[in-house]
């Protein structure tokens, strides 16, 4: 069977901007300014108002019943200790104040992706992918109440970090099948269920629809890798809804404003989730895109085919090339990287540039050296990124 590939990079079928869009319809109703293979992230964010979700959701008519009310009071008892090396979705999990556990939900992840995947590349796939997936509600049930009920927060994240290429396919380790989709697959039923959140949230239903909301949003929390920290928490922070430029007002805006509410945590949790927010948007700030930025322009030069090169313009990318790795903030820019700079390589390879290629073949093995020496990098990426580097390198 011939793989679907959709994940970040030069060779995407479904850019991030898409993948965003599904959190709400399959329209790509965010207006963004294009990068080379990211979208340019929203410019800044000066300052966050925490929401109380009590008073949101009275204000969207919607009364809280008494397990709700409960559900609020207890969901913040624990303030959660946010400092070291903790992936996005442990984060989440702990601010939920969901404990971590061992309830197992990666079995309904690869049920629910058979069902979404001959739907996803068909035009304006929601109505049969939705219509889909409501005949699988027990899968669908017992994925939300595992994810509620205590489940190790990264088991999806570790599965994408052990496959994925630098081409945005899926190779297994031991010869087995990739069970678990592509990013469109997995989006669509964080998708579904965060909109089943909204169903319940109107029916007065709160306390299910915070299970449901909750569950989507640590399955998106899990693509980090590919989304970065920003894209997974955008629809949940106060922030975020209140900036986006949107093409559209009315009944979607609504929607999008109720996302947040729908996840039933109280004043310190929201803060705790738009403070995250903040620092998706330091990570990935303004000075690393301009970076960035410049590495693809300059790869798109040095790319050229049958074109001598002076040693400004190699000097030049490979300074770049330099700057781009020391300041990578996470995993997923590292990725792009290597994306970027081994369609670079292969080009240069193609017309004859070995003396270039050389050069950045040099770098990637002072980066290898780098990433083995170090002793503190999370195992999963750290085993990824060195396999990652070597896929880069030219045999």
């Amino acid at each position: 069977m011939q793989q679907r590939s959709d994940f970040c990079g030069h060779n995407t079928i479904s850019n991030v901007s898409s993948i965003a869009a599904l959190s709400i319809d399959d329209r790509p109703w965010i207006s963004f300014h294009k990068g080379p293979t990211m979208l340019v992230l929203i410019k800044s964010i000066k300052s966050v108002t925490p929401v109380f979700v009590g008073t949101v959701l009275g204000a969207l008519g919607v009364a809280l019943p008494g397990p709700a009310r409960h559900l609020l009071a207890s969901a913040g008892a624990v303030r959660p200790n946010l400092s070291g090396h903790l992936t996005l979705a442990a984060r989440v999990q702990h601010i939920l104040g969901i404990q971590p556990g061992d309830a197992s939900y990666l079995p309904s992840v690869a049920k629910l992706v058979k069902v979404v995947a001959p739907y996803v590349f068909q035009p304006h796939p929601r109505h049969a992918i939705y219509a889909a997936l409501a005949q699988r509600s027990a899968d669908i049930r017992q994925l939300v109440a595992a994810l509620n009920a205590g489940a190790n927060p990264n088991a999806l994240r570790t599965k994408i970090l052990q496959s994925v290429n630098l081409e945005g396919r899926y190779v297994p380790l031991k010869g087995k099948h990739w069970r678990y989709g592509i990013l469109g697959d997995r989006m669509w039923i964080a998708a579904y269920i965060q909109n089943h959140a909204l169903e319940l949230m109107r029916a007065g239903n709160a306390v299910q629809a915070a299970h449901y909301a909750r569950a989507s949003l640590l399955l998106r929390c899990q693509e980090s890798p590919a989304m970065g920290w920003y894209y997974p928490l955008l629809y949940y922070v106060h922030t975020g809804a209140e900036r986006l430029r949107v093409k559209e007002a009315g009944p979607l805006m609504r929607k999008i404003q109720m996302i947040p509410a729908s996840l039933a945590i109280t004043v310190a949790q929201q803060q705790d989730l738009n403070g995250l927010f903040r620092t998706a948007s330091l990570r990935g700030g303004k000075r690393f895109r301009r970076l960035y930025n410049s590495l693809d322009i300059a790869a798109n030069v040095v790319g050229r085919t049958g074109r001598p090169f002076d040693r400004k313009i190699v000097g030049n990318y490979l300074k770049i090339l330099q700057q781009s790795i020391s300041a990578a903030p996470s995993i997923h820019w590292r990725y792009e990287i290597l994306v970027n700079t081994m369609v670079a390589l292969r080009r240069l390879n193609l017309s004859g540039h070995r003396g270039t290629s050389e050069k950045i073949e040099a770098v990637f093995q002072q980066w290898t050296a780098r990433v083995k020496a170090n002793e503190t990098m999370e195992p999963v990426a750290k085993e990824a990124l060195l396999r990652w580097l070597k896929e880069a390198l030219p045999p």
